[in-house]
């Protein structure tokens, strides 16, 4: 589409255009100018009305707070005529970034969505804590809990509520694509029946290292477990004599502060690593008691069976 732009023309190219829109001779169009090619009849501007440079622009006209710097955008990206998500941050601690740009009854962010002829919008508060980041950027899902897998090839792993897995992957798996792009982090989405599955297994093909050093001497040796928390804080927690997911489960987050390396946010996550492990070594034991007070009582029968058929065996002889 050939584009008027005050005395100039420009070029705006079918792969930037959003698949939502429609165009006629004679509207009005806001585009961003994406490149400027050099021609032999002189430079041609390439337009675009899908990068995400339009959605900023867009938000820097309508939001006060962002026109004068006060909150900042932080990041944007779009997958057009579908959804786009925002991560914004506020200089002033008593300005709301999120609320700023919704504005009042969403005025402002309604008046942007009109404009991308009904693109969804997801504004997120952007924060320095890429756990905290990820989870607000997978809005409007509802996140439990999140863990650093690989922290240099930047991995998370997320665990949500089963009812909410589907709206956390979005359609076609759209929101947690858009949140890996704004966050810059691989982002491995289970529900909670995948994650505790996952754990059950690991339990099953565990074997204590040093076991057999004690038998003999009782109980094999206590060892702590803990999913999805980061090897340094485990060998913390068992330097600080924290020996089994028991004692950490029973322990304060204020108690679990004073070990090096944990603040209050990672004694939370902490705390329901180690709840979440010790309700399915409970859940495995219960399971373990119920089979074998089956196998007794199959032995039980199998020996009177046998001594009902004695007498008839006796007589037969």
């Amino acid at each position: 589409i050939i584009m008027e732009v005050g005395r100039i023309e420009a070029v705006l190219p079918r792969k930037e255009q959003s698949r939502a829109e429609s165009y006629a001779p004679g509207d009005r169009v806001r585009c961003v100018i994406k490149a400027v090619n050099r021609s032999a009849k002189g430079p041609q501007i390439v337009l675009s009305r899908t990068d995400a440079a339009l959605l900023v622009k867009l938000f820097e006209q309508e939001v006060p707070e962002i026109y004068d710097a006060t909150v900042v955008i932080k990041g944007a990206v779009r997958e057009a005529g579908d959804r786009a998500k925002v991560a914004v941050y506020s200089r002033e601690r008593d300005v709301d970034p999120v609320g700023a740009c919704v504005g009042m009854k969403g005025t402002r962010v309604q008046s942007i969505i009109r404009e991308l002829r009904g693109e969804k919008i997801d504004i997120v508060e952007w924060s320095e804590d890429p756990v905290l980041f990820v989870t607000n950027a997978l809005s409007p899902a509802k996140v439990q809990r999140v863990s650093i897998v690989d922290d240099h090839e930047r991995v998370m792993e997320v665990v949500v509520e089963d009812k909410q897995l589907s709206l956390a992957i979005g359609k076609k798996g759209q929101n947690v694509r858009l949140a890996a792009k704004l966050t810059g982090w691989r982002i491995d989405i289970k529900s909670e029946e995948e994650k505790r599955r996952e754990v059950e297994a690991q339990l099953e093909g565990f074997e204590v290292p040093g076991e057999a050093e004690y038998e003999g001497e009782g109980a094999p040796a206590p060892i702590l477990i803990l999913p999805d928390i980061h090897d340094e804080i485990v060998e913390s927690l068992r330097q600080a004599g924290y020996e089994s997911a028991d004692m950490v489960a029973a322990a304060s987050v204020e108690a679990l502060m004073e070990v090096p390396g944990v603040d209050e946010a990672t004694a939370d996550m902490v705390l329901a690593s180690a709840n979440a492990q010790v309700a399915a070594m409970a859940a495995s034991a219960a399971i373990d008691a119920q089979a074998a007070e089956e196998a007794g009582a199959d032995a039980e029968a199998a020996e009177e069976a046998g001594a009902d058929a004695q007498p008839d065996g006796a007589a037969g002889s």
